[in-house]
């Protein structure tokens, strides 16, 4: 072999080292944005797919599909993988009965309609737990930031000052509207950067899945993926019915501190 060609063997070598180690890196951050991610969903109340909700595709290691040749292959492949008698992890046993309960269901013409027809359909609203829990988090914070706005606003007016002066601060504090833009976006903070940062860690995976990685960081990106993908789904409807909830609060809060606004903004006209 020429010295070049091991210059080439050498650098390939190194790449797919680095790319391994990236993959590592990867899974093991995508495991932390999910115990954050579901931590706060939690606090919300917001029902999220994880780890122990997939859908029976996912159990069975495929996406959505009509082919029952696949799901037939998948299954076969995925009950030799995780058969007991095989597989001595403490998991197994649980994982074959997830498999096989997966598999009489999408074998199965009439069952298979009923569930994709219950389970793919996508919604704007939260459950009401939900609901009440993405309000209450806005409204807390919103209530702290006006209590502080007003706080500042007294000390301000207390000192003699100018009429421009004064009109600028009664209007820092009048705008009411632009107070809750910043109470909803504090309050759902971490839920947004830790549903945003699935959705990266998702789509970083599906790149590194393409490159020249090892079979066992293959299949353990594999499995990651599936719980991210989850996820992410639910991130996304969780986003829909968020914005559904903040323009509901917004539109209740209008009742009471518009009057408030005003009467602030008539004290200097």
């Amino acid at each position: 072999m020429g010295l070049m060609s091991r210059g080439i063997n050498k650098l390939k070598e190194l790449n797919r080292r680095r790319l391994e180690h990236e993959a590592e890196k990867l899974i093991s951050k995508s495991k932390l944005l999910e115990k954050e991610f579901a931590a706060e969903a939690k606090r919300l109340g917001i029902a999220i797919n994880s780890a122990d909700s997939r859908s029976y595709y996912e159990i069975l290691g495929l996406k959505f599909t009509t082919d029952q040749k696949a799901i037939r292959m998948a299954y076969q492949s995925m009950v030799k993988k995780y058969h007991p008698d095989v597989n001595k992890e403490k998991s197994a046993e649980q994982k074959t009965i997830e498999i096989n309960g997966a598999y009489a269901v999408l074998k199965d013409k009439r069952k298979k309609e009923e569930y994709d027809s219950s389970s793919m359909k996508g919604s704007s609203k939260l459950s009401g737990e939900a609901a009440k829990g993405v309000s209450n988090a806005i409204l807390k914070r919103y209530s702290e930031l006006r209590n502080r706005d007003f706080k500042e606003f007294n000390e301000r007016v207390s000192i003699p000052q100018y009429r421009d002066s004064l009109k600028a601060a009664i209007e820092e504090t009048a705008d009411w509207r632009r107070r809750y833009d910043r109470a909803a976006a504090s309050a759902l903070k971490v839920f947004i950067d830790r549903g945003n940062g699935i959705k990266r860690a998702e789509s970083d995976g599906k790149n590194l899945l393409k490159s020249g990685i090892g079979d066992l960081q293959r299949e353990q990106l594999s499995q990651r993926l599936l719980v991210l993908e989850s996820m992410s789904r639910s991130f996304q409807e969780a986003e829909k019915g968020i914005a559904t909830i903040k323009e509901k609060v917004k539109r209740e809060l209008a009742a009471t501190e518009d009057p408030i606004s005003d009467k602030l903004r008539r004290s200097v006209s």
